[in-house]
């Protein structure tokens, strides 16, 4: 397992002084981007060879939301690497060895000078080490869409939502997302889908579903074509 260590800062936390969601996923982004970095793999090696990497799905479980001030390890590993897919497991845990956010994701491998997905080199597959996946059970990848939801503001996809490969970002989505859900909403797990990566000038409508239990927001470009669907669910944190 690869693993950095750092300390959560006021600038990550939301309400509760809590680790926020956002927050979460940015945290796994940085750990994934270290270790390809410290591999040889990293954002020079893949603008050169005109590669890069693009998550399909996150599936997260939250056991406890690290504090503002925490100290905290996060760690990932990619357990499976075939064809033109390449998934990872990452995790975040306090200095007593506690696990308190888990995660599964799928990542494609894309060229992006012909913006197609292509197959790992072998020189990629052998510069990762392969660790057994996680032993948890985490829902599909495939999320239920509501039938009921309500149409939002559009929302205009502006430089400060792209990342490095020219798009909205990943973690941006759930940021985004988070706004509609409840004050009052505990979240303990979550599920995103990416379908199409939105570009800049584009416009994305956002569709909302609220149930007891469950929040989902689906981001749909102008032509009703789905981007993104992002599903948070309620719990309890032990």
């Amino acid at each position: 397992m690869y693993t950095f260590q750092s300390r959560v800062r006021y600038s990550e936390v939301a309400s509760g002084n809590q680790l926020s969601v956002p927050g979460i996923v940015n945290y796994f982004q940085d750990c994934s981007t270290f270790q390809s970095e410290d591999l040889g793999k990293g954002l020079e090696w893949l603008n050169a060879h005109h590669r890069c990497w693009v998550v399909n799905s996150w599936r997260i479980k939250v056991l406890r939301y690290p504090v503002m001030g925490e100290t905290i390890l996060i760690g990932t590993w990619p357990h499976a690497m075939r064809g033109m897919f390449g998934e990872r497991n990452f995790v975040i845990r306090d200095l007593e060895g506690h696990d308190l956010v888990i995660a599964e994701s799928l990542w494609t491998y894309m060229d992006t000078m012909a913006k197609r997905p292509v197959k790992v080199e072998e020189d990629v597959l052998c510069a990762y080490q392969l660790e057994e996946a996680m032993d948890v059970a985490f829902k599909g990848r495939k999320i239920p869409v509501p039938e009921e939801m309500v149409e939002c503001s559009p929302i205009y996809v502006a430089n400060n939502l792209l990342d490095t490969n020219g798009h909205v970002n990943n973690g941006k989505y759930i940021m985004l997302a988070m706004q509609y859900v409840p004050t009052d909403f505990v979240i303990t797990e979550f599920r995103v889908e990416y379908k199409r990566s939105a570009l800049p000038g584009e416009t994305m409508v956002p569709y909302i579903g609220i149930t007891q239990n469950r929040v989902v927001v689906v981001f749909r470009a102008e032509g009703e074509q789905i981007d993104t669907i992002v599903e948070f669910e309620r719990g309890t944190i032990c």
